[in-house]
Formats: C-alpha cells, sequence, structure tokens
C-alpha cells in the first residue's frame, strides 16, 4: 500500500507500467470519492492524474509486483513538503 495522503499544493500523476492496482481517490473537502482497478503492461501503461487537494492511495491487488512511477510538478524539497496523511483506502 502507498499513499493514504493528499498534497494541497501540487498535482501528482501516477504511471502504472506493470501489475494490477486499486487506486482509491477522495477530494478532502467535498468527499467525492472515486475507485479504480487497473491492469498495466508494456502495451498498456495506465496513468493517472491526481489534483491538489484529492487524497490518494494505491494497493497491489496480485502475486505479481507493481511498477509505479509517481511524479510532480514541482522539484522535492523536504523542508518544504505539504503532504497530510488521509485514509482513503486500507
Amino acid at each position: 500500500m502507498r499513499g493514504n495522503h493528499f498534497h494541497a499544493d501540487k498535482n501528482e500523476w501516477l504511471a502504472i507500467t506493470q501489475g494490477k492496482a486499486k487506486i482509491a481517490l477522495e477530494h478532502v473537502e467535498t468527499k467525492e470519492r472515486k475507485e479504480l482497478e487497473v491492469d498495466a503492461n508494456a502495451e498498456n501503461i495506465v496513468r493517472v492524474r491526481i489534483l491538489p487537494n484529492v487524497a490518494h492511495a494505491i494497493k497491489n491487488i496480485s502475486d505479481t509486483p507493481l511498477v509505479i512511477v509517481a511524479y510532480t510538478e514541482k522539484l522535492y524539497n523536504p523542508e518544504t513538503v505539504h503532504q497530510e496523511h488521509y485514509t482513503v483506502l486500507e
């Protein structure tokens, strides 16, 4: 399990390149929620854009490795990380 947090000040993109996953998304203010299951491989890379204030989590739902590339439009600086814990997937 990865995630269970949100970012107040940036977009995040996930590129799932291999494996089966459950992705949960929930807007922290409106509580609008969406869950999706994806099955990615070299011919089917799944991309998900996560907007600010959308809590997110991703869980491997198979016995094979799950490969994810996560990136944002901002450079990482541990002194200014604005990431808040928010449980969206158990």
